[in-house]
C-alpha cells in the first residue's frame, strides 16, 4: 500500500512544513522510497496535493455523517450540539490531520487557488 503510505506522509509532512516545505524528498524519506518512485503514483506535486486534500476531505465528511446519523432522532438544537463537539472531538484525536487541513486552507500554493475555489470577497 505504498500509495496510502505516500498519502500520510504527504499529510504529515504538510501538518508540519505546509505545502512549499513539505517536498517530495522529505514525503519519500518518510516512506521510505526513493522521490522518484512517488510520480509513479503522483504525476506532480499539485496531483499528491489534490489527492491529499481529498483524503482529508473525505474523512472529516464521513466523520459528521457518522456524527448526524448517531444525533438524528434529536432536536434541532441536540443535532447542532452533536455535530459541533464531534467535529471538535474528531479534529482534538487527528491533530495531524487538522494541522495539515488549517495550512493547506490557511496558506494554499497560488498553483492550487483554483482548486480550492477561492472567492475574492
Amino acid at each position: 500500500m505504498t500509495k496510502d503510505k505516500i498519502l500520510s506522509a504527504a499529510i504529515n509532512q504538510y501538518s508540519m512544513f505546509n505545502y512549499h516545505g513539505a517536498t517530495m524528498q522529505k514525503i519519500a524519506k518518510e516512506v521510505g522510497i526513493k522521490p522518484a518512485s512517488i510520480y509513479f503514483f503522483y504525476k506532480n506535486k499539485e496531483e499528491l496535493f489534490i489527492a491529499a486534500f481529498q483524503k482529508l476531505l473525505e474523512s472529516h465528511f464521513e466523520q459528521m455523517k457518522i456524527i448526524l446519523a448517531e444525533a438524528q432522532d434529536g432536536g434541532i438544537v441536540e443535532i447542532f450540539h452533536s455535530l459541533l463537539s464531534g467535529t471538535v472531538a474528531y479534529h482534538k484525536s487527528h491533530m495531524q490531520e487538522t494541522n495539515a487541513y488549517i495550512s493547506l486552507v490557511a496558506s494554499p500554493p497560488a498553483e492550487m487557488k483554483q482548486f480550492l475555489q477561492y472567492m475574492d470577497v
